[in-house]
């Protein structure tokens, strides 16, 4: 039960909702959610290190950078995410975020996002 509430309070901040909006379905690097969310590397990899500890990110590195996607393996867990996720699925702000994928791209010749 203590896992599920955990799980839970995960959804509990609107940035990191968004950031778990972003990366469901999707690798997305740092630097491409920094641009979508308008925050710092740190605030990003802040929201990352919390879903990472509990285990549901998965994260690959690619060139210069790491991308990461959601990846819920307990099903339990999963069926809990799709449920409350699907409550949020028609936020604005959510769709907008989604929107602004295909205006970010990561350039190698530059070594960063743009």
């Amino acid at each position: 039960m203590e896992n599920k509430i955990k799980f839970l309070k995960l959804f509990s901040d609107k940035t990191r909702l968004r950031i778990i909006n972003l990366l469901n379905g999707r690798s997305i690097c740092v630097c491409n959610l920094e641009q979508i969310l308008g925050l710092t590397q740190a605030a990003v990899s802040k929201h990352i290190s919390k879903l990472k500890k509990f285990g549901i990110l998965k994260e690959e590195q690619k060139s210069f950078w790491t991308y990461y996607s959601l990846d819920i393996k307990d099903k339990e867990l999963k069926e809990i995410f799709d449920s409350v996720f699907s409550k949020f699925k028609d936020e604005k702000i959510l769709k907008e975020d989604i929107k602004k994928l295909s205006k970010v791209s990561c350039s190698i010749k530059r070594r960063k996002c743009e």
